[in-house]
């Protein structure tokens, strides 16, 4: 997967999960107006939908990360005042080591097109899990 992005942070193309590429203007600046100290981070989110009786599912890209709201590209329309369960590869490693994912519960407060922005209410970091390559050789005999 990859995400093009010029200096402005404009998006130009994004290949999503299942090959679905997605062709978007970023409102990025729009958005940054409205959640002036939030960061740019720029990395893969996968989202749940809990309370829709499809359990839907997508991932998607990260536009920008406050304390207090998200804002991301999904890869399909979502409805609004919907809540949402995220889950964000977290860039950087814990001890230098060990992969975290930031899990965020939240609500989706705007929605438009692909566009989506959730006020944030409550999260948490967790490890990823090892994969089986580590748990192999880790359980090797020496």
């Amino acid at each position: 997967m990859a995400k093009l992005s010029d200096r402005s942070g404009s998006v130009t193309t994004t290949a999503a999960p299942g090959n679905k590429r997605l062709s978007l203007r970023s409102e990025q600046p729009a958005l940054r107006r409205a959640f002036p100290r939030s960061y740019p981070i720029f990395v893969e989110v996968e989202y749940g939908l809990p309370d829709l009786a499809s359990g839907r599912t997508g991932n998607g890209w990260t536009e920008s990360l406050s304390s207090k709201n998200i804002e991301f590209i999904a890869a399909d329309p979502l409805p609004a005042d919907q809540p949402i369960d995220l889950s964000i590869a977290w860039p950087a490693l814990l001890n230098g080591k060990v992969g975290l994912r930031l899990c965020i519960r939240g609500r989706i407060t705007k929605s438009r097109d692909h566009y989506v922005s959730v006020k944030i209410e409550r999260y948490e970091f967790r490890t990823k899990a090892s994969t089986p390559r580590q748990l192999v050789s880790s359980a090797a005999p020496h």
